[in-house]
């Protein structure tokens, strides 16, 4: 897997694309490290841009694959909607997420 990353803030997270060719789909990667109130407001003003950003190059959806429910609600805090799929990885499963841009 050949990790593309979109967005990095030094020290805290990124955001990345990369591609899944068993499941033949587009899977972002999300990480910040920071949370609070102030952060979160920050990062809703960077991903509505990052969306554009990957609507305006082609990308009409990208997937999200989660390990825990913790994982699902905070992509679900992103605009992700559950697919109701769950793919099964070298360590475990995980549940896939897919958001329309």
């Amino acid at each position: 897997m050949s990790l593309k990353v979109i967005y990095k803030e030094e020290g805290n997270g990124f955001v990345g694309l990369s591609y899944e060719p068993f499941l033949q789909k587009t899977i972002m990667h999300l990480e910040f490290k920071r949370w609070s109130l102030t952060e979160c407001r920050r990062y809703k003003k960077v991903w509505s841009i990052i969306k554009k950003t990957l609507k305006e190059s082609g990308i009409t959806e990208v997937h999200s694959l989660c390990d825990s429910e913790r994982a699902v609600k905070f992509n679900k805090f992103w605009g992700f909607k559950d697919t109701g799929f769950i793919a099964q990885v070298e360590d475990g499963y995980r549940y896939i997420l897919k958001l329309e841009l």
